[in-house]
């Protein structure tokens, strides 16, 4: 299954020494594990910091700024709206998004008008 993650993260164009953010849970729900050891197979600097805390998030992006954030198109619309919520811009920080399956409601259309960038 690692080799899975591993193949998937390079097709999409991620490489070796890029920087990835783990926004998915490291519970019982294995996608958390999964991009893990997947971005670790490939050589990429990880940051674990699971779901949720959305301030948190943001600002390990800010002072990361890492190239891939791995989470669900729906939490990218949020974390969006939490940015601007809390009168900051989203940061700029990633180049690329990740997710294992999309959402209901949030095309790809959706995430650029939210968060430019992603």
């Amino acid at each position: 299954m690692v080799g899975r993650y591993g193949k998937n993260n390079m097709l999409r164009g991620r490489r070796t020494g890029e920087t990835i953010q783990i926004a998915y849970g490291y519970g019982l729900f294995t996608g958390g594990l999964g991009f893990h050891y997947g971005a670790l197979e490939m050589g990429m600097k990880i940051i674990p910091t699971s779901s949720g805390q959305t301030a948190r998030q943001l600002k390990i992006m800010q002072d990361f700024k890492p190239r891939v954030i791995a989470c669900t198109p729906s939490y990218v619309l949020y974390m969006a709206e939490e940015a601007k919520a809390m009168e900051s811009t989203p940061p700029r920080a990633t180049g690329k998004s990740a997710s294992s399956a999309p959402n209901p409601g949030a095309s790809r259309c959706e995430r650029k008008s939210s968060w430019s960038g992603i």
